[in-house]
């Protein structure tokens, strides 16, 4: 007895020194958060958003969460809720920079309240301290033009372009931060001063589509550093102070390694490079300074450059949003034809047997008799007309094209060079128009096989990982059956690598595609590094030397810019929970070939369209 009340007595006191201990963590600290949405207050909506969170905090130390979250809804659309939580470990007194990429959401509407982020910092499931941050500035209806420079960048430029200006610190150390911008203008800024993260998110973000515009003239005495030098279509020599014999201002010498668009005397004066699906612009000059030889520069490039087409480019089909089917159908206007000349025909051939004019003037119940037969053959003609006329009108004053999918093919291609057959991996979704959400099904014509029990599990662990990059809304149930098929399919692709020397980027690839799928975004992996190379069409060969530096990552939606797309998500899941990076990380004994395989089938049935879209990853050998 006196042993359980002396156990009893410990229990109570741990719990009030557990609860004592909270207290003085939490009553004895002194929070604040500073919290700055994308780039001097403005973002696009909708899009992943630099979201810089400064945490202050005075206290004793403390393990917890930082979450950050919002609730959105319009009018016009559903509810959409985000959270990206990060575990922080805290010190007595700490002033720390916290940098997350959200899906910022505001409301178009001007009159309605916007929503607001919410910022919890959390320790042992209780709350320490939570914030709430209103959403000022504008909507942004296209993708933002960033200046970095160190002193004010001018507000707009001669093209017209709306310049956000920013500093270095500003900067995001992951590509999505830039995931609603279009362009960047890099003016008087020293980029020696970027971090390695920073550099790397610059670079992923051009290869995605970005376009990086680097104004040189008196600026680069700040710009250069070595990693400039690296990614500029230009091999800089010097730079050339302003002479009095001259018009030309303070310029950069040097030689042109890209495409040439404007030069004066000999001197190019604006070249670009094309990096994977984004551009790199190099001016010796510094454009942003309002003189007549900039002046006409512009007015030069106005015909003859993508740098002033301020609107964002076409980087890629999205999948269930923009495949169109053209109006009208023949079949159904073949009928609706077929059907006015039966109807005319019939009406012949009773007016035939029967004249209109002793119809008319039969002498049997006079006058009214007449005019009521003439109206009955008038009603006839009009409502067959009207019959066929309005349901045909209304047909073809729909929208002229069509844009539904109602399956989703994803699949993962594996093969060895030198095979002439690849194993295919493939899942299948069909998209329920009405309901919006997903349900997985296996074709009839292929071999079923039972998904491992490791599968298993983390499918009923984390359904929403599958449902989300599917299915713009949450499914109701989840089946596990019928989720995958495996076969083999015919895959006449080869690929070769002649290495000259020890270094890989003297490298001769040959690559040969026989298949009847286009390789978009294709890569060549080798030892921890990527080398694009481009598309390679169906039925075509390339052969290409691979020269410049490899990319340190591939991107799983390389050349799409909305990464809340479908197709983004299918790779995100294709490269992610398959484990292909990883894989790859540990193939260093050969050439890779990567590429996405995107098939179509498109019919007048639009219940009955599906989309292929499948990774190829062939290994191949180097030729001694």
């Amino acid at each position: 007895m006196r042993g359980a009340l002396f156990r009893w007595i410990l229990r109570v006191l741990f719990s009030l020194l557990l609860v004592l201990s909270f207290a003085y963590q939490t009553g004895l600290a002194d929070v604040s958060l500073d919290v700055e949405v994308g780039f001097g207050g403005q973002f696009m909506s909708g899009q992943y958003t630099l979201v810089q969170v400064v945490l202050q905090y005075q206290g004793p130390p403390l393990t917890g969460e930082l979450a950050l979250h919002q609730e959105y809804k319009s009018p016009l659309e559903s509810e959409k809720s985000f959270s990206e939580r990060r575990t922080v470990r805290l010190g007595s007194n700490v002033n720390q920079l916290y940098q997350f990429y959200f899906p910022v959401s505001r409301s178009p509407w001007p009159n309605e309240d916007q929503p607001a982020l919410s910022i919890t910092l959390s320790s042992n499931g209780s709350v320490v301290f939570s914030k709430r941050v209103p959403l000022a500035g504008d909507v942004e209806p296209q993708p933002l033009v960033l200046g970095v420079s160190e002193t004010n960048f001018p507000r707009m430029l001669t093209t017209g372009e709306r310049i956000e200006s920013v500093g270095l610190n500003q900067l995001p150390e992951d590509w999505r931060g830039y995931d609603g911008v279009r362009r960047i203008y890099l003016g008087r800024a020293r980029t020696d001063q970027l971090t390695k993260r920073q550099q790397d998110a610059i670079q992923q973000w051009i290869t995605r589509g970005g376009e990086f515009v680097v104004l040189g003239g008196e600026n680069f005495y700040l710009q250069d550093s070595s990693w400039l030098r690296q990614i500029i279509p230009f091999d800089v020599s010097g730079i050339e102070a302003a002479q009095a014999s001259s018009d030309l201002p303070t310029y950069v010498a040097g030689k042109p390694l890209g495409e040439v668009l404007i030069q004066r005397a000999a001197i190019p004066l604006l070249v670009e490079q094309r990096v994977v699906n984004g551009i790199i612009f190099f001016s010796v000059l510094d454009l942003s300074q309002q003189t007549e030889l900039s002046q006409a520069i512009w007015n030069d490039l106005r015909q003859t450059s993508s740098l002033l087409d301020n609107q964002p480019p076409d980087l890629g089909s999205k999948i269930l949003g923009n495949t169109q089917l053209a109006y009208p159908s023949k079949p159904l206007l073949g009928a609706l034809l077929i059907l006015y000349l039966i109807g005319f025909a019939y009406i012949s051939l009773w007016m035939l047997r029967q004249p209109l004019n002793t119809l008319l003037s039969s002498p049997e119940g006079g006058e009214m008799r007449r005019k009521r037969q003439g109206w009955k053959v008038l009603a006839f003609v009009v409502g067959w007309m009207l019959i066929f006329a309005v349901p045909s009108l209304a047909y073809l004053g729909q929208p002229r094209f069509h844009s539904y999918f109602q399956s989703l093919e994803v699949g993962l291609i594996r093969a060895q060079e030198g095979s002439s057959w690849g194993w295919s991996q493939s899942w299948y979704s069909v998209i329920s128009k009405k309901e919006r959400s997903l349900s997985l099904a296996a074709s009839d014509n292929s071999l079923i096989l039972p998904l491992g029990q490791t599968q298993l599990e983390l499918l009923q662990e984390r359904p929403d990982a599958w449902d989300l990059d599917f299915s713009p809304n949450p499914m109701k149930s989840w089946s596990t059956e019928n989720l995958y098929t495996e076969e083999m399919v015919p895959l006449d692709i080869g690929v070769r690598a002649d290495k000259e020397g020890g270094d890989v980027r003297g490298s001769r690839i040959q690559v040969y595609n026989g298949s009847q799928w286009n390789l978009r975004d294709a890569v060549l992996f080798r030892n921890g590094v990527y080398y694009p190379i481009g598309e390679v069409p169906a039925g075509k060969s390339l052969t290409a030397e691979l020269s410049g530096l490899g990319l340190n990552e591939w991107s799983p939606w390389s050349g799409f810019k909305d990464l809340w797309s479908i197709e983004e998500r299918v790779k995100n899941v294709i490269m992610n929970q398959l484990g292909i990076t990883d894989e790859l990380k540990r193939d260093r004994s050969q050439w890779v070939l990567l590429g996405w395989a995107e098939v179509r089938a498109l019919t007048q049935a639009y219940r009955e369209n599906r989309q292929g879209l499948s990774l190829i990853l062939i290994r191949s050998k180097e030729q001694e």
